[in-house]
């Protein structure tokens, strides 16, 4: 009744409920999921007629140096053997993934930058560089679009040249017909233009990736990305400028996070001794926890402080905990980082004896009520943002986070190309740049 009141198309309540009275009973016993898909489990040989497996592959860290991870062999994989299926995403037009320098305009006394100019030829000039998935893309340098699988664990895979050592042990064909996820493959496409490929609202391309030789199981698995792509990674390479400065250099914070009894430096001293541009530091704090400790000439308005106002005078630990919050550490303090994750400066820091056993650090930080992952911009220059100060957190409380925008991926400087078809499979209708 509530369905036919109502209408299916209401909301998602009333479309996840039966249309016939005689289902209510079944969606009592099995539920509603499974009501909507009565097939939902497949016998063995129905899989083996309809499918393929993907868990050839696991990720891990690569056998390259400077790779990153890489792919491995789950089990021994027979020469000529199918690796993986790969569902393609057609792209067709590859300039979706250029990246422009900002543009600067000015307004009264005010000057603005924006991503994004109305005229196209400032536009199309203004490029810089291009998106990171640029490089997971598979396409032809004559040819504006560009294809991207999502199966699982294939982008992990690296490139190794043909001709050299280590060799390529796997390569991308287009799907075999005798294949049982060739039905999923619109073959007639490639003998289509890439004009009607933008016409295509749904993915309709299938590859496989082919062993080219016996794979031991946890071996690592590599393709030729082709001789475009390997002159140019050469090239990079040549080019290559690093930073070798202190103040200069970018290192990522995983790294700085990689000792957690580090100690951290207080503003004060990264005055003289300033970290990475691209590292800030966060702090777990739950702002619903425990009692405040606060003397009682501080009051609400007081505790809510600019840096300016808490480092001015050089305050010591026991000023600063006159007018702080309380850290502490509950439960689930640690899991929930978009709740208990937050921008903070460290004010100062002092050992405390525990017990006459062991001496703890502890920090007194100036800590910013912006979410990690609601968008919020964190200011570059805090003197006049209104924060809280915290005293009496831990180190393990601590953590060092890139920057918006500072990270590897997008380092601006950072190669970019895509991984080329391998030679005489990619359709000649498709090259509309040459």
């Amino acid at each position: 009744m509530v369905v036919y009141a109502y209408g299916r198309d209401q909301n998602k309540d009333t479309a996840a409920l039966p249309v016939n009275l005689e289902d209510l009973e079944t969606v009592a016993n099995i539920g509603t999921a499974r009501l909507s898909l009565p097939n939902f489990q497949r016998s063995s040989s129905w899989f083996r007629k309809n499918g393929q497996c993907v868990d050839n592959i696991k990720p891990g860290p690569s056998t390259i140096p400077h790779a990153g991870r890489g792919a491995f062999a789950v089990r021994p994989l027979r020469h000529g053997s199918v690796i993986s299926p790969m569902p393609m995403i057609h792209i067709p037009d590859k300039n979706v993934f250029t990246i422009h320098n900002p543009i600067q305009f000015h307004h009264d006394t005010e000057t603005y930058y924006h991503d994004f100019d109305p005229d196209p030829n400032v536009y199309s000039s203004n490029a810089t560089t291009h998106q990171l998935l640029l490089n997971y893309c598979y396409g032809h340098i004559n040819s504006s679009a560009v294809f991207l699988t999502y199966a699982p664990g294939v982008n992990y895979i690296n490139h190794a040249s043909s001709g050299k050592h280590p060799k390529a042990n796997a390569i991308v064909r287009w799907i075999k017909p005798q294949s049982p996820l060739s039905k999923y493959h619109q073959s007639h496409w490639l003998q289509n233009t890439v004009r009607f490929l933008k016409r295509q609202p749904k993915v309709g391309l299938m590859m496989e990736l082919v062993a080219l030789r016996d794979i031991n199981a946890g071996e690592e698995i590599l393709m030729d990305y082709g001789a475009d792509w390997d002159r140019s990674y050469t090239q990079h390479v040549q080019n290559w400028n690093h930073f070798s400065s202190r103040t200069n250099a970018h290192v990522p914070a995983f790294i700085l996070n990689r000792d957690y009894n580090s100690t951290i430096l207080t503003v004060l001293e990264q005055k003289t001794n300033p970290y990475p541009p691209n590292i800030q530091t966060f702090c777990f704090y739950s702002f619903d926890e425990g009692p405040i400790n606060l003397d009682a000439k501080w009051n609400e308005t007081a505790r809510e402080l600019s840096l300016r106002d808490v480092i001015s005078e050089n305050r010591s630990v026991s000023e600063l905990k006159k007018m702080s919050f309380n850290w502490i550490e509950s439960d689930d303090l640690y899991d929930n980082y978009d709740d208990n994750f937050f921008p903070c400066k460290i004010l100062l820091r002092s050992a405390v004896d525990t017990n006459g056993q062991e001496i703890h650090t502890l920090y007194n930080v100036l800590l910013y009520h912006q979410s990690y992952d609601d968008g919020a911009k964190i200011p570059q220059s805090v003197e006049d943002t209104r924060a809280r100060v915290v005293s009496e957190v831990p180190r393990r409380a601590i953590r060092f986070v890139d920057k918006e925008y500072t990270s590897d991926m997008h380092n601006r400087k950072s190669f970019r190309h895509l991984i080329s078809f391998p030679d005489g499979i990619f359709p000649k209708k498709w090259m509309d740049l040459k």
